[in-house]
């Protein structure tokens, strides 16, 4: 029976970002990832002596990779990256065009980040002019020591803590459950005399979700003083900066949040809860 080649399996491979100069910028190790090109054609009907002939309407070009990965923990740190350091990587380098910087590419256009009892799962989708990722078989060291992500590696981390928000003193918060996108407005500009490939424009991005901690009876008590909306004002209630600690890597979501839903819950025999849904654009 023939054998199949180990070059052709999905496994002990290593994903490289690179940049516009293709120089490596960081491995990584990953579950899944996709990558597809986009080369808009249309037929032009004309004029024309054979049924072969074709006169093409060629349109934009561009690549989407989709990732999806579970977060994980390496030693040593430095080795190899999860998919939780490209969102944190990607993220921060699209906020760029907040200080009048312009960001690289590829861009981060879309993000999801789950937290269960069975783990954190995220996913990715990045936008660029070209594949900025190589694979490559091997290259992994016998000495890798790994392991995924579990829900006692994640912790909400608050500051500029209010009475409203539950929480009396600890700025580490235990997370039950969170489900977070990060979800940035990215358009194509086009310009004649330019390349066939578009320029990107970061238009706007926010982060919005819903994440539950656990709380003690007092936290519970403190839910009914949430500031309320003045008629005719927006008032921007929650903490004054929240971030992710997962696997001790840091995603910061906001200095200040919309909180739009909060819900506290009281089980005999489970531990309290409160849940808050919030929406943040500034960082």
């Amino acid at each position: 029976m023939p054998v199949l080649s180990p070059a052709y399996l999905g496994s002990l491979q290593k994903v490289i970002l690179i940049n516009d100069a293709n120089t490596p910028i960081g491995s990584y190790l990953l579950e899944s990832i996709t990558q597809n090109q986009t080369n808009t054609l249309n037929s032009k009907p004309m004029i024309q002596g054979a049924l072969g002939v074709r006169i093409m309407d060629v349109g934009e070009i561009f690549w989407q990779t989709q990732i999806e990965s579970t977060a994980i923990i390496t030693e040593p740190s430095n080795l190899f990256l999860d998919i939780f350091s490209l969102i944190i990587d990607r993220w921060d380098n699209m906020r760029l065009a907040n200080t009048g910087a312009i960001p690289t590419l590829p861009l981060l256009e879309e993000a999801t980040i789950n937290i269960s009892k069975e783990g954190v799962k995220c996913s990715v989708k990045l936008l660029g002019d070209k594949s900025y990722f190589n694979v490559e078989f091997g290259g992994v060291p016998d000495d890798l020591i790994a392991r995924v992500v579990k829900w006692y590696d994640c912790s909400l981390l608050i500051t500029g803590i209010n009475a409203e928000f539950p929480d009396l003193g600890s700025l580490a918060i235990p997370i039950e459950s969170a489900n977070i996108n990060l979800q940035p407005t990215i358009n194509k500009r086009f310009f004649i005399g330019t390349s066939q490939a578009p320029f990107f424009s970061v238009e706007s991005y926010k982060i919005s979700g819903s994440i539950t901690v656990v709380a003690t009876a007092a936290d519970i008590a403190l839910v009914d003083l949430i500031e309320k909306q003045p008629s005719g004002q927006l008032v921007l209630t929650g903490p004054g900066g929240m971030s992710l600690n997962i696997g001790g890597k840091i995603l910061t979501i906001g200095l200040r949040s919309m909180q739009s839903q909060v819900q506290a819950a009281v089980r005999a025999g489970d531990v309290n809860k409160i849940t808050f849904n919030f929406t943040s654009y500034t960082l």
